[in-house]
């Protein structure tokens, strides 16, 4: 954090989780972002399509539709 510039933000992206300290001073900085392993993966759905395809190549997902049949 000290060694942001003016319009710098810091990104901190965890596969897993961040402690509760980590979290709280998030909130108190507003030039710091915290990303956890699930919105990661929340991100690479909702973007993927606008990866550049070396990316694409990295993480090779194929999209697929699933019928949601009703209960009987």
């Amino acid at each position: 954090m000290g060694t942001l510039g003016d319009g710098e933000y810091g990104l901190f992206v965890n596969l897993g989780s961040f402690a509760r300290g980590a979290v709280e001073l998030e909130r108190n900085r507003a030039k710091l972002r915290l990303i956890n392993g699930e919105q990661f993966v929340e991100l690479i759905f909702e973007h993927y399509a606008q990866l550049a395809p070396r990316y694409r190549s990295m993480i090779p997902l194929k999209q697929i539709f699933v019928p949601d049949l009703p209960q009987e």
